[in-house]
């Protein structure tokens, strides 16, 4: 239910510039209205100030971006199936 903003800066050589944001659903590459693989101040400066404007409303119709797995049911399965 929060605004959240994604800095993937990450090394453009594999297998690194593989990962990316969205990842495994959709792979985002680049920028987008809350994320970036940009390092710089007005990279940084652009997410942030969507986060300030956007009204958390709006903010929520983009809930498609990513898998959502409610209460990390599959992460629990994994840690359990792995006994850790």
């Amino acid at each position: 239910g929060n605004k959240v903003a994604f800095f993937s800066i990450r090394k453009k050589n594999y297998p690194y510039h593989s990962r990316q944001f969205g990842w495994p659903v959709k792979k985002r590459f680049g920028k987008g209205r809350f994320w970036t693989d940009k390092n710089t101040y007005k990279e940084l400066a652009r997410v942030i100030n969507f986060l300030r404007s956007c009204k958390i409303e709006k903010f929520k119709e983009m809930k498609n971006i990513m898998e959502f797995d409610e209460g990390n049911k599959k992460f629990l399965a994994l840690i359990k199936k792995l006994n850790i």
